[in-house]
């Protein structure tokens, strides 16, 4: 009975070695090097393009805006006063700006 427990703990090890299947490499032709090559190529120009892209778009947004006199989110605050600013918003062919006031806090001290 020992025996067949200490055959079986044996063979448990060498049966789990043998169903990893071995590790297999193969070299690429050299289509196949250029067709990667290429591949990479087009995606990094790609992404240069849209890096391009966004900044052309920012800054014809910016004077779009500076153009109809409105400053996208900047204003100075006065503590008795509050704050008046532009959002802008782009829909379509369409520039909606809205006007924004902002109250000052009330300068009385807190209840502690």
């Amino acid at each position: 009975m020992i025996t067949a427990l200490l055959f079986l703990a044996l063979m448990q090890p060498q049966a789990a070695a043998a169903s990893t299947p071995p590790v297999r490499t193969e070299k690429l032709t050299a289509a196949e090097v250029k067709q990667l090559a290429d591949a990479n190529q087009a995606v990094a120009d790609a992404q240069a393009k849209l890096i391009q892209a966004k900044a052309a778009l920012q800054g014809a947004t910016e004077g779009v805006e500076l153009a109809h006199h409105a400053n996208t989110d900047c204003g100075c605050y006065i503590d008795n006063v509050g704050r008046d600013y532009d959002k802008v918003e782009f829909k379509g062919d369409t520039i909606i700006i809205h006007h924004i006031h902002e109250n000052p806090p009330s300068l009385s001290k807190p209840a502690q």
